[in-house]
């Protein structure tokens, strides 16, 4: 199974906060487990970080490329093709950082990883 952290849940695991559920936590130990995070999350954890929303003992940089490394979790490169999937959903969610993880899963057939259960009504598979 191929897995799309929200930015949220790629938060939480960075910042060893136990809001990750037991379904994903098992997923994330399962070796058979792709788990992918989105440069969308990249740009809204630093968009954050520098409104001063978000505090880590080093610099986001740092702190993501550890986690990744350290997790196994792999970058997915966001594309046009990812944003222009965008023109075929339904304004549900206004949040633009999550209706652009919404697209790219949509697009390429991810599970995303995310307690936010509105954003299943795309159509995209959501586990939680």
């Amino acid at each position: 199974m191929t897995l799309l952290l929200d930015t949220c849940v790629f938060l939480w695991l960075a910042l060893n906060i136990k809001r990750v559920s037991n379904v994903v936590l098992n997923l994330f130990q399962n070796p058979d487990s792709d788990i992918l995070v989105s440069p969308v999350s990249l740009w809204e954890i630093t968009l954050k970080y520098k409104l001063g929303k978000l505090h880590f003992e080093d610099t986001p940089q740092k702190v993501m490329e550890t986690l990744c490394s350290n997790r196994g979790i792999a970058w997915l490169d966001f594309i046009h093709a990812d944003a222009f999937e965008q023109l075929a959903m339904p304004m549900l969610h206004r949040d633009p950082f999550d209706r652009m993880l919404v697209a790219q899963a949509r697009r390429r057939g991810l599970t995303l990883v995310t307690p936010d259960t509105l954003l299943a009504r795309y159509g995209v598979d959501v586990l939680w």
